[in-house]
């Protein structure tokens, strides 16, 4: 599970299609691999750590 959500964004940000990012991840469909270029679309503000909460 965390080498996925580490290794979807950074296939698709390498240029990795969706459907190819998906069956590499075992995902059985492909809105579950969507997730990943929703937050790559997001930037920075895509994931928010224990840290970014504790600037605000």
């Amino acid at each position: 599970m965390v080498l996925s959500a580490v290794a979807g964004p950074y296939l698709l940000k390498s240029g990795c299609y969706i459907r190819t990012v998906r069956e590499l991840l075992g995902h059985q469909n492909v809105r579950t691999t969507m997730i990943y270029k929703h937050l790559l679309n997001r930037g920075g503000r895509g994931v928010l750590s224990p840290a970014d909460r504790k600037r605000e």
